[in-house]
């Protein structure tokens, strides 16, 4: 099984942590909605809680 975050996961992700947007900037500029840009930053931050348990 492979881990990792999908595109969109990292897309979400960047756009919270690394360019400081909030999500219903980052829904709008992605053209979704609040709750789906949330689902994937809970998916994603999972990921992650998983990938830093496999190192």
């Amino acid at each position: 099984m492979e881990i990792g975050l999908t595109e969109n996961q990292r897309i979400v992700i960047s756009m919270y942590y690394l360019e400081g947007k909030k999500i219903p900037q980052i829904a709008k500029e992605l053209g979704k909605g609040k709750s789906a840009v949330s689902r994937t930053m809970k998916r994603a931050i999972e990921n992650l809680k998983k990938i830093n348990k496999a190192v």
